[in-house]
């Protein structure tokens, strides 16, 4: 028995081993080479190799075979001479390579048990992480719902108070127009009755018109109205011009509410000149150029 393109070289007599040959992996490429001690007449030899082939191979005078890339296993190799019906035989186990040895299939199981547990922490990571992003988008979008909900009533509850500041503006000029009106009616009849007309109850109309006109109550109520829609507008004002009287304040939120001189000068109790007055020394106080709107300026408030 031989090897290939190796330098050992094993020989054995024509008898039966009673355990196999151990070959290494390396060893896949066998030559067996065999002769009869003596003979006399020409021989052929016909052999084969149990656990790589059952068949006898034909009859032939070479004296040896070559097996080449054996695979791992058990083998015996028979020969036969045309002398005679004895059979040498040589029983060897050829070793698997050392990754397919036992020990190397334990170490890939562990590597496939190991990597199936990665697998399986990371399925659980994503399904984890894709969790949390349904989670904080849920999360995300209740919170924009929210906001939605709180604008909108916000929105609400501004449309509500400006609809309530208009009431209360509508209802104050309105009532001092008919006041304004009841004291030129009294007027007039006064000077139509002449001496006629009773001097004191006359005094005491044009006291109850102007008590009416300039009513505390009614800047109370409409300052009211006026701080819901327009929460910070004498803060921020009077902040930036700390000299601003009570009385400028309350010109400048009537202004701030576009009304003209001649709707401001009722709620006042004054003319239209005296509006006017004021509304120039208001722009005075607030250092407002010639070409500076009044208005503008207070609408930043």
């Amino acid at each position: 028995l031989g090897e290939s393109q190796q330098t050992s070289l094993l020989a054995f007599p024509a008898t039966q081993r009673q355990t196999p040959l151990a070959l290494s992996a390396s060893q896949r490429n066998l030559r067996f080479e065999f002769a009869l001690p003596a003979y006399t007449r020409p021989v052929r030899y016909r052999h084969r190799l149990l656990g790589f082939s059952p068949r006898w191979s034909d009859w032939e005078r070479t004296p040896y075979k070559e097996y080449t890339n054996l695979p791992p296993g058990p083998y015996t190799f028979e020969v036969q001479s045309s002398l005679g019906p004895a059979l040498a035989q040589l029983s060897f186990r050829l070793a698997a390579p050392w990754y397919r040895q036992g020990w190397a299939y334990l170490i890939y199981a562990c590597l496939l048990l190991g990597l199936g547990w990665l697998a399986i922490r990371y399925h659980r990571w994503r399904l984890r992480r894709h969790q949390r992003r349904l989670e904080i988008e849920k999360a995300r979008e209740l919170n924009r719902q929210r906001m939605a909900n709180r604008n909108e009533q916000l929105q609400k509850d501004i449309s509500r108070k400006n609809e309530e500041l208009a009431r209360s503006t509508m209802s104050l000029l309105r009532k001092n127009e008919i006041l304004l009106q009841l004291k030129h009616e009294l007027v007039r009849a006064r000077k139509s009755a002449g001496d006629a007309f009773p001097h004191q109850a006359y005094r005491r109309l044009q006291d109850i018109i102007r008590q009416h006109m300039a009513s505390e109550q009614d800047w109370v109520t409409f300052e009211e109205h006026f701080r819901q829609v327009h929460d910070q507008f004498f803060k921020r004002l009077k902040a930036d011009y700390p000299e601003l009287t009570p009385g400028d304040l309350r010109l400048a939120a009537y202004l701030r509410l576009n009304l003209s001189s001649k709707e401001i000068a009722p709620m006042l109790n004054i003319s239209i000149r005296g509006v006017e007055n004021k509304r120039y020394r208001l722009r005075k106080k607030m250092d407002l150029q010639n070409d500076d709107n009044l208005i503008e300026a207070l609408m930043k408030y």
